[in-house]
């Protein structure tokens, strides 16, 4: 319980002195074996999802920082890093340019959007939160409700559009 508080991995050697990513490993096999003989999955979900709020927080910061830099200079290096993530960014003019670094402000946000998700799924593991769904939740409910499959990369804003749509629908008529 301590090595789970604290995430101090090194409790865990017994001699030598691996390195930190062994051991990272060794702790998440000890969950999983935990997990499968308690038939208690929770605190390996926990795990995983705050992994994924790390990484999406992460590439958020690389995106925001992206687009500060080159809004100022462009920056081969800068963009060969987000085409090789999976951005395009085409730059052979200034509209070209100015749109691409529009589309990778477009992109932040989605980020944003699915950053607060996840860290309304890690306050409900914490039991932080008590109504606080998961996003996959969130989702289905949201596809349910509006007759169509809502693509995950949903904005905020987009998401709160078609909320207004459903509270519309949810109206009496002679309103």
């Amino acid at each position: 319980m301590q090595i789970a508080e604290t995430q101090e991995y090194k409790q865990l050697v017994v001699s030598g002195n691996p390195p930190q990513e062994v051991l990272v490993n060794t702790w998440e096999e000890i969950i999983k074996k935990n997990s499968t003989s308690s038939n208690n999955n929770q605190f390996y979900h926990y795990i995983r999802t705050l992994k994924a709020y790390e990484k999406v927080v992460a590439e958020y910061t690389l995106i925001r920082t992206a687009i500060i830099i080159l809004a100022f200079k462009v920056d081969q290096q800068i963009i060969s890093d987000l085409t090789a993530r999976g951005y395009k960014f085409l730059y052979s003019n200034t509209e070209e340019y100015d749109a691409a670094l529009s589309e990778l402000v477009r992109r932040s946000s989605e980020l944003t959007t699915r950053i607060r998700m996840l860290q309304s799924e890690v306050a409900n593991f914490k039991g932080e939160s008590e109504n606080a769904i998961t996003f996959e939740e969130l989702m289905a409910t949201l596809c349910v409700q509006l007759g169509f499959t809502v693509p995950d990369d949903i904005t905020l804003a987009r998401y709160n559009e078609y909320k207004k749509i459903i509270k519309k629908r949810s109206e009496p008529k002679g309103k």
